[in-house]
C-alpha cells in the first residue's frame, strides 16, 4: 500500500498526499529518508568528495532522518501558526515523501562512478540534479498544501516564513553588533 502512495505521488502528487494523509506511513517515510540520503551520498562518492564506506553511508542515512525530523518540526510550527489542520507525524510524513525524487539520483550517481566521469554525463547529472531538487519542492508544497488544508500560495508563506524570521534576527544582530 505504501509502495502505491508512493507512486501516486509521484505521478499524481495531490491525490498521493490525499492518501497519505488519510492512510499514514511514518515507517515508509523513514525508509524512503533512508534510501535518499545514501542516494544523496552517492553523489558526493561519484563526484571523488568521499570515499566508498558504509559506515558513511549508514551517517547519511541516518543524518537524512533527523534533518528532515528537525526541518518538519521548524514547518510544523509554522504551520501552527497559520492554523493548520495536521499534525506533527503528518507533516512529516508529508515532508519526507517529498523527498522521493532524491532515490532516481542513486542510479544516476552508479552511472557516474561506472563510467568514470565523463564530462557529459556530469553536466547532465548537474541538470538531472536540479529538475529533481525543483520536483522536491514542489511536492512540498502541494504535500503540505494537502495535509494542512491551506491554500498554494498560503503554503509558500508557511515555508518562507522561518526564512524570513531568521533572516529578521540575522539583520537586528548585525546591526546590533555594528551599533556597538
Amino acid at each position: 500500500m505504501a509502495l502505491d502512495i508512493s507512486i501516486t505521488i509521484l505521478t499524481q502528487p495531490k491525490k498521493g498526499f490525499q492518501q497519505l494523509h488519510h492512510n499514514g506511513g511514518v515507517l515508509w517515510a523513514v525508509g524512503i529518508l533512508m534510501v535518499a540520503g545514501i542516494s544523496r551520498s552517492m553523489v558526493n562518492v561519484s563526484l571523488g568528495f568521499s570515499s566508498y564506506s558504509s559506515m558513511y553511508f549508514l551517517v547519511q542515512a541516518l543524518k537524512s532522518v533527523f534533518t528532515t525530523f528537525f526541518s518538519s518540526a521548524v514547518i510544523f510550527c509554522s504551520c501552527r501558526l497559520f492554523n493548520g489542520k495536521a499534525t506533527f507525524m503528518q507533516t512529516f510524513q508529508a515532508v519526507a515523501f517529498a523527498y522521493l525524487p532524491f532515490i532516481l539520483i542513486g542510479p544516476l550517481s552508479l552511472a557516474l562512478i561506472l563510467f568514470s566521469y565523463p564530462a557529459q554525463l556530469t553536466i547532465i547529472s548537474s541538470f538531472v540534479l536540479l529538475a529533481l531538487t525543483i520536483w522536491s519542492l514542489v511536492l512540498i508544497i502541494i504535500g503540505l498544501r494537502e495535509t494542512q488544508q491551506f491554500s498554494t500560495g498560503k503554503t509558500i508563506l508557511v515555508l518562507l516564513a522561518p526564512v524570513i524570521f531568521i533572516s529578521f534576527l540575522l539583520i537586528i544582530a548585525a546591526i546590533s553588533i555594528y551599533i556597538f
